[in-house]
């Protein structure tokens, strides 16, 4: 009866450690997983913000395109 009692208890503290490991390894893969996803999120926000500073610069450009020309229409009208 005592050998059956230490077989079980060896055999519980095995699955225990087991589990143990299981619950650890799956703790450092959603750890990863979301440390993973937080840098796509970060890649994603810096190549949005990329674009939205490019569409800054060239509708700037356009602007200060437009104006230089209608300033150049100005001048010419004046020396008319």
């Amino acid at each position: 009866m005592a050998e059956i009692q230490k077989q079980n208890a060896a055999r519980e503290a095995v699955e225990a450690k087991r589990k143990a490991e299981w619950e650890k390894e799956k703790k450092e893969r959603r750890a990863a997983l979301m440390a993973a996803k937080h840098e796509r999120e970060l890649a994603k926000k810096k190549a949005e913000e990329m674009a939205e500073r490019e569409l800054d610069r060239k509708l700037k450009a356009e602007q200060h395109r437009r104006d230089t020309e209608e300033l150049l229409q100005q001048q010419v009208k004046r020396t008319v």
